[in-house]
């Protein structure tokens, strides 16, 4: 699945792209690499507020719990869901139905294996601009959002250089967003699921130390060659 996510984008360019301010406007940071294995925040916009930024911590957990993220992550990992599940699981279909967001990213990493080896693709926009995920999203009694992205059939771009599995992230074009938002519960999600097939993104592979934890640094979404790589 994917774990790991990508916000390069500047506040102004955010809240233009997204019609939106950011209600922490002080607290944001842009981050290459934002590492779902970690407790780390992303920023989404929600139906309740559309036109609010706010962090929300990244894996979902239920309204009550109590307890450390990594202990509800290590149990059930919640980072990513299939929008398939959706239809099977009330649970998530209470939460599609009521409480969805978008979460803001600029790209978004891939996995290629040839020959025994993995390399990592970076996925982006041609202007690499910011780029709204479906998610869902919970509230916890102490006030703090936490969310989940959904993942979709991967469309024949994505498949050449994602050779792992046949997933990407649910992608919710610009002029979509709106409607993503409202609180509708006979929303049908194919079409959304349709329409992120058919954006355009682009990618390039990028330096192995990428599947490194701790490392971060400054050229890491740079392009690398690779010979006969896609």
């Amino acid at each position: 699945m994917f774990y790991k996510l990508s916000n390069t984008a500047s506040k102004e360019r955010i809240e233009k792209e997204f019609n939106a301010k950011f209600k922490y406007p002080n607290l944001y940071e842009s981050n290459p690499l934002i590492n779902g294995f970690k407790e780390e925040s992303i920023y989404i916009i929600t139906d309740e507020m559309p036109h609010q930024i706010v962090p929300g911590i990244w894996g979902l957990l239920p309204k009550d719990f109590e307890d450390d993220w990594i202990i509800f992550q290590n149990v059930n990992n919640t980072l990513n869901f299939d929008e398939d599940m959706l239809q099977n699981d009330d649970t998530l279909n209470n939460q599609f139905c009521s409480k969805r967001c978008l979460i803001i990213i600029t790209g978004f990493f891939t996995s290629y294996i040839k020959n025994g080896t993995i390399y990592p693709y970076y996925v982006y926009t041609k202007l690499n601009n910011p780029i709204s995920v479906a998610g869902l999203y919970n509230k916890l009694n102490d006030g703090f959002k936490t969310c989940t992205i959904l993942v979709s059939e991967a469309n024949n771009f994505i498949r050449n250089i994602h050779n792992i599995n046949v997933k990407m992230p649910l992608i919710i074009p610009k002029e979509a967003r709106e409607n993503w938002l409202k609180n509708e519960s006979n929303m049908d999600i194919e079409s959304f699921a349709k329409a992120s097939n058919e954006i355009d993104l682009h990618a390039h592979p990028i330096a192995k130390e990428f599947f490194k934890n701790d490392i971060v640094f400054e050229s890491m979404l740079d392009p690398v060659r690779y010979k006969d790589l896609p």
